[in-house]
């Protein structure tokens, strides 16, 4: 019986769940995202920015933190307006925002769909 409650009760604790970003440098990157964006963007700007977007999930009164990644974003400035990529951690390209569909290779575009 105290076996069972303890269990009921752990599994009522409060957890808090936070979305932050981190930025990366290139070599920190999965290949297969790497690999995506070059499939993507014939010449990707070398002046283009990753980061990390994800999920922290803590437990109350736990010291156990949970990090989940959600997408890995390249960005940079094309004439004058930010272009976003954001992939999934396994190398799938999941949306742009910011770039003009031609950029984007026909395979990548059929990715999104």
């Amino acid at each position: 019986m105290t076996a069972l409650l303890t269990l009921i009760s752990g599994a009522a604790a409060a957890q808090y769940k936070s979305e932050l970003t981190e930025k990366l440098k290139r070599d920190e990157v999965p290949a297969a995202v790497q690999l995506s964006l070059k499939n993507a963007l014939t010449a990707p700007p070398a002046d283009g920015r990753w980061q990390l977007l994800y999920i922290e999930t803590t437990i109350e009164n736990s010291h156990d933190v949970n990090l989940t990644p959600e997408f890995y974003r390249y960005s940079f400035m094309e004439n004058g307006n930010l272009a976003e990529f954001f992939y999934t951690p396994q190398g799938i390209l999941d949306h742009t925002k910011g770039i003009e569909e031609r950029k984007i290779s026909h395979s990548q575009q059929e990715q999104v769909k």
